[in-house]
């Protein structure tokens, strides 16, 4: 059972939010529509989850979110996608875009779980009609082309599948990807050298390029 606490000064955020981890039926959560008493509770019980909204009545939450205890799986919940820069450099979780599906919300749980949970080191994907199993030790990186993703794995081979490159990324353990631009996503062990614009892995004939919005995470991570 995972311990939740979600903190919002919109009553019906709260319940969609309860709503959404009733169905899950795993999640045990505490609701509070006072940002300085949710935020009590949560160095108090160390939850699981925060699901916190970014604009509450008087109080910021990307401030709030500097004085987590340790241990507290962050998710941002708002209506204003300007933050979610902000989200990243705090190791955020997830960040929903209210109004948020069901199934979102679940790719956000999923997330937690894997954060949670010994990584699994392989992941399914299905490419020329077929499911194949993915060693996730052996991606150089992940390439979005148009509506497909290509896995670029080490031995030389190319994956393809329908897919979002967003989706695929939620897939994968935190700890050995990163996001680098609207296009691609690394893993950080084949990371040999970068800078403000440019990743270079190995094995990879020619640098993959750092989009301006994720630069300074880069450089921070």
């Amino acid at each position: 059972m995972l311990k939740a606490i979600a903190i919002d000064d919109e009553p019906i955020a709260l319940l969609i939010i309860r709503e959404f981890c009733q169905r899950v039926g795993d999640i045990d959560l505490v609701t509070f529509s006072s940002a300085q008493e949710g935020l009590a509770a949560v160095t108090d019980q160390c939850p699981d989850i925060l699901f916190l909204d970014i604009m509450l009545d008087q109080d910021n939450g990307v401030e709030l979110a500097h004085d987590l205890p340790p241990g507290v799986h962050l998710i941002f919940t708002t209506a204003y996608t300007e933050y979610a820069q902000k989200g990243f450099e705090l190791d955020a979780v997830d960040y929903l875009h209210k109004p948020f599906s069901y199934e979102r919300f679940v790719q956000a749980i999923d997330k937690v779980r894997r954060r949670l949970n010994t990584m699994p080191q392989s992941i399914s994907i299905k490419s020329d009609y077929k499911n194949v199993i993915i060693d996730t030790d052996e991606i150089l990186y992940i390439e979005a082309m148009d509506n497909y993703v290509c896995y670029h794995m080490a031995d030389g081979r190319k994956l393809m599948t329908q897919a979002t490159l967003t989706s695929q990324l939620s897939l994968l353990p935190d700890s050995m990807f990163v996001r680098i631009h609207k296009s691609f996503v690394v893993s950080r062990r084949y990371v040999e050298k970068f800078n403000r614009h440019q990743v270079f892995l190995r094995g990879v004939k020619l640098p993959l390029p750092v989009g301006r919005t994720f630069s300074d995470a880069i450089q921070r991570l």
